[in-house]
């Protein structure tokens, strides 16, 4: 009986590593790094191990931050790559179920209602 070789078989076989899926969101974050002013942030997309952040400044790259989302999730990370009016933050912590449907949830169920 053959097996099923699934794209991420192909990924891992190839180097690569498979992304994790990412959610579109539509929550708020305020962002604090060290030495600069906290600003507030548009979470575009996010995964168990990071998130989209749209600002007007482009924030530090290599450096480490805290996210507060919807003034209630607290997350760690590091921005990897950044530009004026974007920006991707890789998580210090790969988030658990809990956490992510508490920031993906509210944005499916109101495109469901549509």
């Amino acid at each position: 009986m053959a097996s099923k070789l699934l794209i991420s078989d192909v990924s891992v076989a190839q180097g690569r590593i498979p992304r994790d899926r990412r959610f579109q969101t539509k929550v708020w974050a305020r962002v604090r790094q060290p030495g600069r002013a906290g600003l507030t942030a548009r979470v575009s997309n996010i995964s168990r191990t990071g998130c989209l952040l749209e600002c007007m400044a482009a924030l530090d790259t290599d450096l480490p931050l805290t996210l507060k989302i919807e003034n209630s999730v607290l997350l760690s990370g590091t921005i990897v790559w950044s530009r004026v009016g974007a920006s991707g933050c890789q998580f210090d912590h790969r988030l658990d179920d809990q956490v992510l449907t508490q920031l993906v949830w509210p944005v499916q169920s109101r495109d469901i209602q549509k």
